[in-house]
C-alpha cells in the first residue's frame, strides 16, 4: 500500500495514553504507552531520502478499538514528512488493511505473507 505524506499534523492521544517517539540514524519509533506504563501500541518508520518504509504497526488486543492505531500512524506519517519524506509504502496485514484504508492508502498491487520453518521436519510439516 502506499500514500503521500504532506503537512505534519499532531493528534492528541485518547485519555490515560502517552505518545514517545524515538530517533534513531535512518528510523523513527512510536511507542502509546498505557496509564500504567506498559505498551498499548507501537509503530516503526524507515526513511530513505523522499521515502517512508512504514512496519511493525500493533495495537496490544487490551487497547485495541481507542484510536491508538490511528495515532501511531498519524505520527509516523508526520514525523516521516517532518524528516523530508513525501511518500510512504507499507504491506498490510489483513487485520491492518481496513485501518489503512479508512487513512487513505492505496492499494498498489496485493501480496500475501508466508512463514518457511527453519526446519520443517523438526516442525513435523515436511518429509526428510
Amino acid at each position: 500500500m502506499s500514500t503521500g505524506l504532506g503537512a505534519a499534523r499532531t493528534e492528541e492521544p485518547p485519555r490515560g495514553y502517552t505518545v514517545e517517539i524515538r530517533e534513531g540514524e535512518a528510523t523513527l519509533d512510536v511507542l502509546v504507552r498505557a496509564g500504567d506504563g506498559g505498551k498499548a501500541a507501537s509503530g516503526r518508520v524507515a526513511l530513505w531520502d523522499s521515502s517512508a518504509t512504514i512496519d511493525q504497526v500493533v495495537t496490544e488486543p487490551a487497547h485495541r478499538r481507542r484510536g491508538l492505531g490511528r495515532l501511531v500512524m498519524g505520527a509516523l506519517g508526520s514525523a516521516a514528512a517532518a524528516r523530508g519524506a513525501t511518500h510512504a509504502v507499507l504491506v498490510a496485514s489483513e487485520d491492518g488493511h481496513g485501518l489503512y484504508t479508512a487513512l487513505g492508502w492505496a492499494v498498489d498491487t496485493p501480496l500475501t505473507a508466508a512463514h518457511v520453518p527453519e526446519n520443517p521436519v523438526a516442525a513435523g510439516q515436511g518429509h526428510p
